[in-house]
């Protein structure tokens, strides 16, 4: 096979993944730092006042959000007790659920296609969790899109099943998609030697 140094690409990983949420996080500061610059001079514009406090509590709630998942993550410690036999899709859903909820932008449409037989062995806990945050991700994507849309796809391949969250947003690029992959795949290399 293939020989990758798995340390060296988790860290460069985790390098691009953090240059990333500094930037989705920068981003969300953007307009609320203009907003607070241009406060002075239009305070007396109500217009202007009415969109100052909606431009600065959608960020301020895209921040928390995203902070809460962080943190929520730094704590999981996982206990092979807490998992069973379950259906993917049902996760997806419940996460799907969650992930909207917390959401403000209705025009999104959200395709499905799960397959019937895509069990999978593990915490639902922690794969809800999961999905809601990718689930999140990809709304927050497409929100300023077009015509936005994500689709969400399970499917069985061999003794595996595999979920699928696609969108038409802008995304990380096809660079930390392929670091990850390789990530993964050397790591399964691993596990099965």
């Amino acid at each position: 096979g293939v020989s990758i140094d798995a340390g060296a690409e988790t860290q460069e990983l985790w390098h691009n993944m953090a240059r990333a949420i500094a930037h989705n996080f920068k981003n969300a500061l953007v307009p609320v730092k203009t907003c607070a610059e241009l406060l002075p001079e239009r305070y007396n514009s109500k217009p202007f006042r009415s969109s100052f406090f909606e431009v600065v509590n959608d960020n301020i709630k895209r921040i928390d959000g995203w902070i809460e998942d962080l943190l929520r993550y730094a704590d999981i410690k996982e206990d092979k007790r807490e998992w069973a036999v379950i259906d993917l899709h049902d996760c997806v859903e419940r996460a799907v659920e969650k992930a909207v909820d917390s959401f403000h932008h209705s025009n999104i449409t959200i395709n499905r296609d799960y397959s019937a037989e895509d069990q999978v062995e593990g915490n639902p806990e922690y794969l809800t969790s999961t999905f809601k945050a990718l689930i999140r991700n990809a709304l927050d994507a497409v929100q300023d899109t077009a015509d936005p849309i994500v689709i969400l796809r399970t499917e069985k391949i061999g003794h595996q099943a595999k979920a699928t969250i696609e969108d038409n947003g802008a995304g990380f690029g096809g660079i930390f998609a392929s670091k990850l992959d390789e990530i993964v795949k050397s790591e399964d290399d691993e596990e099965e030697q």
